[in-house]
């Protein structure tokens, strides 16, 4: 493999290689963290599969958080019974987004020439997204690389396990496996793996023979359908029904009051900051521009250029289109979308050349805003240091707008309590509370517009709400 090829890939781990050791605070990033790692937590104390994430109240409070699959949290289990640095789940991630890249590089390899595949590439690589959520251990970061192996090895005699591992990987994952056991199942599609790089190889293509025998295409069907049944049935007995999945499938669809121009103006944004504006104008006028029904490799690729990119953008456009409050809320859902992206401009460049120029010039913004959201992730993870600071085993106040604070219950063994209002923090009797003294301020209260620690009798009287904070409270 080219060094050009590996540095590429390994992008994403040097970037992140200075903020491996940051503290948890409220970042997307140290959320997801902080929340798999609890439930991990109680997985190796017997409490549960994963969904168990106590001394967190999780959604209804009760402790219990299971509306995801399974995988990010056994996969957490690892840096967990390790000793729960905060960059192990860090490094689980890099290691799926750099694997994800290498195999990226092969899928473009089979359809373009080396100059175009290694611009894909690098337009991938050095994506806000990659950069940015590249060390964000979650569901649809596990999903990339799982999505893009069966995509490339759906005809090995393993590759229903790789179905399994996507289907518990995310709900990206469910859809993704859904799209290829139809594609390349159902139509009793016929595959073929190149022993080489791909086009323009000097080496001879060695074909192997398609596996998908009709007995072996069901094997592959079946174990979407058992790794699924056991997703449902796993969460469906943690949350003691079906009501609380439904909520949630509900509230992350329509949720807020989310409408359809809110929706598309923020996937502008996100995706358009997380691909670069040159993958996304390449990813939405490639069908128009260049003709994606010539293969020009069909004996290695019987899918067309036009066919493997609309397998490459189904998973993570459905997800943005059918949830589109958590779409809308959460700019790291559009992730998956830097393998079409960079699946169209590797096919743009391959056409006119000197529009790898171009990309390159997205390069240097696509990484300078990287920086820049790696920094306010910094100073939203100094939480961290804060939460080290609460006490022990007890209910802790947060008094703050959000109400997912899951490294408290990571750092306090404590129960986060959110508190919103003036009249809520009246009513609280635990002390002490942590503050976002942002909010705090906004509503009046005389504080430092800083996180911070507070007896709730001082916080009290900083809000004007008793005299005295050396008075007794009632």
């Amino acid at each position: 493999m080219k060094p050009a090829v590996v540095g590429l890939a390994l992008l994403p781990l040097v970037f992140a290689l200075p903020t491996l050791s940051e503290p948890w605070g409220n970042s997307e990033e140290s959320l997801n963290a902080a929340i798999w790692s609890l439930g991990a937590r109680n997985l190796l104390e017997g409490k549960g599969l994963g969904t168990v994430v106590l001394p967190h109240g999780g959604t209804r409070g009760d402790g219990v958080y299971a509306h995801h699959p399974p995988l990010a949290v056994w996969l957490s289990a690892v840096p967990v019974a390790l000793g729960g640095w905060e960059g192990g789940p860090r490094l689980v991630a890099l290691l799926a987004a750099c694997g994800a890249l290498l195999l990226l590089h092969r899928l473009l390899r089979r359809y373009f020439e080396p100059r175009a595949a290694l611009v894909g590439l690098a337009v991938a690589a050095a994506s806000t997204f990659a950069l940015r959520y590249g060390r964000l251990l979650t569901t649809v970061t596990l999903a990339a690389p799982l999505f893009l192996a069966l995509v490339l090895y759906r005809d090995r005699k393993w590759s229903p396990l790789l179905v399994a591992l996507l289907v518990l990987s995310s709900w990206d994952g469910v859809i993704a496996a859904a799209v290829i056991t139809a594609t390349f199942t159902l139509s009793g599609a016929r595959s073929a793996e190149s022993k080489g790089a791909g086009v323009g190889d000097s080496g001879a293509l060695r074909l192997r023979p398609a596996a998908f025998a009709q007995g072996e295409r069901w094997m592959f069907a079946a174990a979407f359908a058992v790794s699924l049944s056991f997703v449902a049935g796993h969460l469906i007995t943690a949350s003691g029904g079906i009501g609380d999945l439904v909520w949630q499938f509900r509230w992350r669809s329509t949720g807020d009051d989310i409408t359809w121009l809110q929706w598309l103006a923020a996937q502008a944004r996100h995706v358009g900051e997380g691909v670069g504006p040159v993958a996304l104008a390449a990813l939405l006028t490639v069908p128009f521009l260049a003709p994606l029904n010539a293969n020009p490799n069909a004996n290695a690729n019987p899918v067309s250029p036009g066919t493997q990119l609309a397998i490459l953008l189904a998973p993570g456009l459905v997800m943005l289109v059918l949830f589109r409050q958590g779409a809308t809320r959460h700019a790291f859902w559009g992730y998956l979308l830097i393998l079409p992206a960079a699946f169209a401009v590797a096919h743009v460049v391959s056409r006119w050349p000197k529009l790898a120029y171009v990309a390159a010039l997205q390069l240097v913004l696509t990484a300078s805003l990287a920086v820049h959201r790696l920094r306010e992730e910094h100073e939203m993870n100094q939480l961290g240091l804060v939460a080290k600071t609460l006490p022990q085993r007890t209910t802790v106040p947060v008094f703050a707008q959000r109400s997912f604070h899951p490294y408290v219950a990571w750092y306090a063994a404590s129960k986060p309590l959110t508190v919103r209002t003036l009249d809520e923090l009246r009513a609280t009797t635990h002390s002490p509370v942590l503050v976002d003294g942002t909010h705090a301020a906004r509503l009046g209260c005389s504080v430092d517009a800083t996180w911070q620690v507070l007896p709730l009798p001082n916080l009290l009287e900083a809000c004007a709400l008793i005299a005295d904070a050396h008075a007794p409270l009632r």
